[in-house]
């Protein structure tokens, strides 16, 4: 039996890119992430002070997991600031995931401003597809 395989790792991390619209929006936005491989999988842990699990939202298309923020009215012009080097309310994080990722199994908690993510890996016979030859 030959098996072709192309090997590549469970998810990786997608920056956005860097135009001048996009540093401006989301400029001192870095949110803080732990990735921690676990028995069955993966864990996502990302640091959201401040942020209400009510104001984000999560998704997966097309194979990419986005956690993003959902902007509340007023967030932009609520203050007066002349120095502003944290604000967490408007971020956009993504991942790409691969077949080993069951996307049905993904669970989220939030937690004192840690939105820990659980990603599950398929089992393995999960990831055999006989294809019969008709």
């Amino acid at each position: 039996m030959t098996r072709i395989m192309m090997k590549r790792p469970s998810f990786k991390y997608i920056p956005k890119a860097h135009t001048h619209m996009h540093r401006q929006q989301y400029m001192h936005k870095h949110i803080a992430s732990n990735i921690l491989q676990t028995e069955n999988g993966f864990e996502i842990q990302l640091a959201l002070p401040g942020i209400d699990k009510s104001q984000v939202e999560i998704f997966i298309k097309e194979g990419i997991l986005t956690i993003k923020s959902k902007e509340r009215d007023g967030d932009r012009n609520e203050r007066n600031y002349k120095l502003k080097q944290f604000d967490y309310s408007i971020f956009e994080k993504s991942f790409e995931l691969n077949d080993e990722i069951d996307m049905e199994k993904i669970q989220a908690n939030f937690n004192n401003g840690i939105l820990t993510l659980n990603l599950v890996k398929k089992d393995k016979n999960e990831l055999i597809r006989n294809i019969e030859i008709s």
